[in-house]
């Protein structure tokens, strides 16, 4: 059995290279069912709320694999990680930190399309 541990998305970022792989489930935000909207909404919701309380949240489990050189690949949370990838990018230059911390966002990669490697390739660089 394996084991389970919490992490912070940076503890996570520091301790792991994240790699988003090539198989990829669905995902709530880009499913085309009624209940979509609300899901949109209630993500928002909860991650503008956290911005301004700096209160943690939880965003529901992301399970997935670490292999033996500390790469983690998400089989389930790949679009949470991604934004809040992204919205820790946008502070850390918003705060002209991103130089101090750029190490640790190459941690930060996708197996999947060849234009999600290039954004990454030119948000880095």
């Amino acid at each position: 059995m394996s084991e389970s541990k919490v992490f912070t998305f940076w503890d996570l970022m520091q301790n792991y290279h994240i790699t988003i792989p090539i198989i990829q489930r669905d995902y709530a935000q880009g499913r085309k069912d009624k209940d979509v909207q609300h899901v949109r909404h209630e993500f928002l919701r909860v991650l503008f709320k956290a911005l301004e309380t700096c209160e943690p949240i939880e965003l529901d489990f992301i399970y997935g694999t670490v292999n033996e050189a500390k790469h983690f690949a998400p089989l389930d949370g790949q679009q949470r990680l991604t934004t809040l990838f992204l919205m820790h990018w946008y502070f850390a230059l918003k705060e002209g930190e991103l130089e101090r911390y750029k190490e640790v966002f190459q941690h930060f990669s996708y197996e999947t399309r060849p234009s999600s490697k290039q954004f990454l390739k030119c948000l880095f660089n």
